[in-house]
């Protein structure tokens, strides 16, 4: 079957990416990478930090109100754990005029990630603990009986930039032993892929291996930011 004719109106497509990344900026929007950057500096890491660091309980705080009171306290999930000291890594080696507080924030998130959220008797991260650190029981709300594909990820990939940032080797030795304990007991070793739960003593959790929403957001998105950071580790370790 023959493709109809191109109308001599189409519309010309669009231009390749890399033309467009070359191209002068227009006048107007020249502004606008510095009202960016000023916004992340002054509207967010600003209101976020040192006002999120939990010198008490250990890692960050994760609730506030509107007037950036404290709002409801009870845990504190990897997902939220990881991303700020990541976060706060990368401004790091953005700003180096704060470059020591943020550093140190990002000490303090790992410390809580090494000593709180990882398992000290099996192995492994925890999705969730309370204020203090102590990881849950049994399997009622979120639930800190179990450990994620996606929680291990988010904790390996951000020890693996807090280690580009300071070169502490501690940092190191969390991003390797997380990728060890995951890939020794998240394995599907007879059907293929990976377990997206597994138990505190890191057997399997059976069931429903994957769903859409868990294995393409969350799965996925954890094993590509664990592949970069682990080709980051690579050529810094040569």
């Amino acid at each position: 079957m023959m493709l109809p004719a191109q109308p001599a109106n189409s519309p010309t497509p669009p231009p390749a990416a890399a033309e467009v990344m070359t191209r002068p900026m227009p006048e107007k929007k020249r502004h606008l990478p510095d009202e960016v950057e000023a916004n992340l500096k002054n509207q967010i890491l600003a209101k976020w930090y040192p006002r999120a660091v939990d010198d008490t309980g250990g890692g960050f705080f994760q609730n506030y109100n509107d007037n950036w009171s404290p709002g409801r306290a009870g845990a504190k999930a990897i997902a939220y754990e990881s991303r700020l000291p990541w976060a706060v890594a990368q401004a790091a080696m953005r700003f180096p005029e704060q470059a020591a507080m943020y550093s140190a924030a990002a000490r303090h998130g790992l410390n809580f990630l090494a000593n709180k959220i990882w398992d000290q008797t099996n192995g492994g991260f925890f999705w969730n603990v309370d204020d203090n650190g102590n990881a849950p029981f049994g399997r009622g709300g979120i639930d800190g009986g179990t450990k994620q594909a996606s929680g291990n990820g988010f904790a390996i990939y951000v020890a693996a930039a807090v280690f580009q940032l300071t070169k502490d080797l501690a940092a190191l030795d969390l991003a390797k032993k997380g990728f060890l304990w995951y890939d020794s007991c998240g394995l599907d070793a007879v059907s293929g892929g990976w377990w997206p739960h597994v138990n505190n003593d890191g057997t399997p959790v059976h069931g429903a291996k994957s769903d859409a929403w868990t294995e393409c957001y969350h799965q996925f998105r954890a094993l590509l930011n664990v592949s970069a950071r682990l080709r980051h580790l690579a050529e810094q370790t040569k």
